[in-house]
């Protein structure tokens, strides 16, 4: 199996055309680490359940995000730098 050496962020990726963006991803593009990113973190995990489920891929990240909100985003770049900077 291939190492992800790219990363892709999807919003609203628990529905919708960002769940099937994620999923076409993940099957065509081995070298993707997906982040799958959304309001409700519940909903996010779900989401990510079901696309390991239904590919058989684990390069997903859940992680919560509301773009409407500056706190949000501003805790979501800081958990991501810490995440990629560790790989």
């Amino acid at each position: 199996m291939t190492k992800p050496s790219k990363s892709i962020m999807i919003t609203g990726a628990n529905s919708g055309l960002g769940y099937e963006c994620a999923k076409r991803i993940a099957q065509a593009s081995p070298e993707y680490q997906i982040v799958i990113a959304g309001r409700s973190a519940e909903r996010i995990a779900q989401a990510t359940q079901s696309l390991v489920r239904e590919t058989g891929v684990t390069r997903f990240t859940p992680v919560q995000l509301n773009l409407a909100s500056l706190d949000s985003v501003r805790s979501f770049a800081e958990r991501t730098l810490k995440y990629f900077s560790r790989r």
